[in-house]
């Protein structure tokens, strides 16, 4: 080094590490609050005669407790790509990871990755962690040196590690076709459902969006940052490429700069992909395609596998990843073995030849063009003169769904920290207030409109089976957005009383049954001209509280007329509430009266509320 730089150097800011203060610390991390030195300007001078040499900085940082020294490597990012066709490219698979993360509240993708552990390895740790995490057995072929993932914020350190996988080794052909279980992962890995993902190396980006509209999942910065630059790569494949490498560096300059380093690498990577020394030859695979499930972008419709412990109650993760998704959207997904896919089919098939009976609780709508049954109660299906075969499977059905509706509501109570009295919401569903809907939507053309009109519902949970036909369409973030449906799941949304009770935290998000003629669907058209080519057969499930309880939990009121709180919220009986939301009583309902929450979401207009039954 030349005496001009070393006299550079000393002009540089530099931290005083004997002045770091511990502000507070837990096992895994620690904050920090450093001490840092800036040079004066140069012919600065003071009126006070104070010494002019530095002037000392603080700044706050989070530091791992592992961490041996300051500049050693904190932890190891993995990629490892699967190449299904030594000839074809558009074939190979990227493995990732998917897992809930309590720090953002909801299910992320990512590279595999891990701590080193002391004295180990980067390359070593790179093999252990791909194999906990995911299963397979990888062998490094290169390990990048340190990079720093959020340099503002923390002294956290990782190395991106290449591996290659030996598909003729018996175990990993096992793991990638799902033959064996991964053994490998932990307690705390379990519990928040980590699982390997394998997406398409060609067309990443898009999977990961798709990924990020149907699931509501979060991305890894450096795996978005390598999506990107592979579809670079791509974009540039019959253009040439000349220059690029540095263009992107560029580009990532100003889109990334907190995470620059490690992504630039990445995505350097990711243009010369077809470089890579990575000859993974997969037997008897299959290529994970995007889902074709319609859907808008920027949605948040997640599906949560409803896991349960051995105690059979939801994880913790189950719980978070369900109340995050009614925080955001008011809309989820769910798929449980308590509403399996043949109960599905049989529950539809049901309600159809019941919709096509002469049950005198078969009704046309009098205003929406569909034809329903409101059965009230598990002995309400009993009590028609249907087949003994169709009554049979749709009191399974409701049974089953009484069931999930004790799971979820056991899943919204943790979510929200209420973990000292889980089955708070359940212990106020006892007496299974409840309905199903059985609703058919005949066919229509290109001029028809909302098949179902716009609503919000007003119990506390409602549960949507539908056979598929698309149309259900959910008022998000000011839009109008496309239910997407995915098969053996369920729709979950909540109502206006649940709202309520978690002061509008929880969404109870105005929703319809959309057509080609509907007024600022963003869903294609042509797929609403698909869907209302045919039928459509949809059974909702309303979960109401019990009848005494109030709306603002905040003691118990049999009053029919209106009343508040100090802050203004409704004091109303569940049962006055319903018969005021729903405009009376049985048959003689005459519509649907809206709160100021929802008049103002969707800005309708008081002489059109009359308009809009229910």
């Amino acid at each position: 080094m030349s005496s001009s730089s070393s006299s550079n150097n000393s002009k540089l800011p530099r931290v005083d590490f004997d002045k770091t203060e511990t502000v507070g610390s837990t096992r895994w991390m620690r904050l920090e609050t450093l001490s840092y030195h800036v040079p004066p300007e140069e012919n600065a001078t003071t009126t006070d005669n104070s010494d002019t040499t530095n002037t000392l900085r603080k700044w706050d940082r989070a530091v791992r407790t592992t961490k041996q020294s300051e500049n050693s490597i904190d932890a190891v990012v993995i990629l490892a790509i699967l190449k299904n066709d030594a000839n074809n490219p558009s074939k190979d698979e990227i493995v990732c990871v998917k897992q809930f993360r309590p720090p953002v509240d909801a299910y992320t993708i990512e590279l595999p990755a891990g701590l080193i552990d002391p004295n180990e390895d980067p390359g070593k740790a790179a093999e252990r962690e791909f194999t906990e995490e995911t299963g397979y057995v990888g062998r490094v072929v290169e390990v990048l040196p340190a990079s720093y993932l959020s340099p503002g914020l923390t002294n956290e350190s990782a190395c991106l590690v290449r591996l290659e996988v030996d598909m003729t080794l018996e175990r990993n052909v096992k793991i990638h076709n799902n033959q064996i279980e991964n053994s490998g992962l932990d307690e705390s890995e379990k519990d928040r459902g980590l699982t390997k993902l394998l997406l398409p190396r060609v067309g990443l980006l898009d999977a990961l969006h798709d990924l990020q509209t149907r699931e509501g999942v979060k991305v890894f910065a450096a795996l978005y940052s390598l999506a990107l630059g592979m579809s670079v790569s791509e974009a540039a494949a019959t253009a040439g490429a000349g220059g690029m490498q540095n263009d992107i560096c560029l580009l990532m300059q100003h889109i990334l700069p907190i995470q620059m380093m490690i992504m630039c690498k990445l995505i350097l990577l990711a243009v010369s992909v077809p470089l890579f020394c990575v000859t993974l030859f997969i037997i008897g695979s299959k290529v994970i395609e995007p889902s074709t499930a319609t859907a808008a972008n920027n949605t948040d419709f997640p599906l949560v596998d409803m896991e349960l412990d051995g105690n059979r109650n939801p994880t913790a993760a189950t719980s978070h990843a369900v109340t995050c998704a009614l925080r955001d959207s008011g809309f989820l997904m769910i798929k449980t073995p308590l509403l399996s896919l043949e109960l599905q089919k049989r529950a539809l098939n049901a309600a159809s030849q019941f919709l096509e009976s002469s049950s005198s609780k078969v009704v046309t709508h009098p205003s929406d063009p569909k034809v329903y049954a409101m059965l009230q109660g598990i002995g309400s299906v009993s009590g028609t003169s249907v087949d003994s075969a169709i009554i049979k499977d749709l009191k399974e059905w409701y049974e089953a769904l009484r069931k999930t509706k004790a799971v979820l509501l056991h899943c919204i109570a943790v979510g929200l920290g209420m973990t000292d009295d889980p089955n708070f919401f359940v212990k106020l569903h006892d007496e299974n207030n409840d309905a199903i809907r059985l609703l058919k939507y005949p066919p229509g053309n290109a001029n028809t409109g909302n098949r179902c009109k716009e609503h919000s519902d007003y119990g506390t949970l409602t549960l949507l089976l539908n056979d598929g036909v698309g149309g259900l369409e959910a008022f998000v973030h000011g839009e109008w957005r496309p239910v997407p449906y995915v098969e053996e799941s369920v729709v979950v949304n909540i109502g206006s009383i649940l709202s309520e009770w978690t002061r509008q935290e929880l969404k109870a998000t105005l929703h319809r049954v959309a057509g080609p003629a509907s007024i600022g669907s963003i869903t294609r058209k042509d797929a609403l001209l698909k869907a209302v080519a045919v039928p459509r057969i949809s059974i909702a499930y309303f979960a109401d509280p019990n009848g005494n309880v109030s709306t603002a939990l905040e003691g118990q009121n049999n009053a029919g007329e209106k009343k508040v709180d100090d802050n203004g919220r409704s004091k109303m009986s569940v049962s006055d509430y319903i018969r005021w939301r729903s405009g009376g009583h049985g048959a003689n309902r005459s519509g649907v009266a809206f709160t100021s929450t929802e008049e103002s979401r969707l800005g309708i207009l008081e002489d059109l509320l009359d308009k809009m039954p229910y």
